[in-house]
């Protein structure tokens, strides 16, 4: 790296689900993870997504700018939002400064966002419960959602779904049943990524 280069990183922890850590660091990224790490932290962070950039302080100010909605303290580097939704929000952020083509930068937040697995467990099998049952029909709230959530907490999850574009919603011809919830063809290859799938058996693990 140069004098004026630094790594910008965006971290996950299994023991932080739902949050992020977005910041930099002049030295080497393998350096900053070890002293997060030796923090008491009961899981080691991982990284979602990296870059070389420059001017890193300028950037990283850029960055937590645009996602100050999602941040929970002015004091932390923490932010309530998942890596695929930050990467989508601050990819012109990055694009301007990053050390590296735009072909390559481009792909590298592609494959970040592909990778990213930060849905909780419910949310795993609600996708699987609509890959396997009844999945061209679509299934109402009631019938998708985990035993001890309410059906509004259920239908949030759903939305939150939605959002990611791996489920949709359409009205259903029985009014009492209120509208039905269907994977989509994304949702399903979510699942296929993540190996949730087993891709020889073409069943849910």
């Amino acid at each position: 790296m140069s004098r004026n280069e630094g790594i910008l990183y965006f971290l996950v922890n299994k023991a932080m689900p739902g949050l992020l850590k977005v910041g930099y660091t002049l030295n080497a990224l393998e350096q900053r993870l070890s002293q997060l790490n030796s923090t008491g932290v009961p899981f080691p962070f991982t990284v979602g997504a990296s870059f070389l950039v420059q001017n890193p302080k300028k950037v990283e100010q850029e960055i937590h700018a645009q996602l100050k909605q999602y941040r929970i303290n002015d004091n932390r580097e923490f932010f309530c939002i998942s890596l695929q939704k930050a990467l989508e929000s601050v990819t012109s952020i990055v694009l301007k400064h990053v050390s590296i083509s735009c072909d390559s930068i481009n792909n590298q937040i592609d494959e970040a966002s592909a990778l990213a697995h930060d849905l909780e467990q419910i949310d795993i099998n609600i996708l699987k419960t609509l890959a396997t049952e009844k999945r061209s029909q679509g299934l109402p709230v009631y019938n998708v959602g985990d035993p001890d959530e309410s059906d509004l907490e259920t239908e949030n999850r759903l939305a939150n779904l939605k959002e990611r574009r791996l489920v949709e919603e359409k009205r259903s011809r029985e009014t009492w049943q209120g509208n039905l919830w269907r994977i989509t063809s994304k949702g399903v290859k979510f699942l296929f990524d993540h190996n949730l799938i087993d891709a020889t058996k073409r069943t849910l693990l």
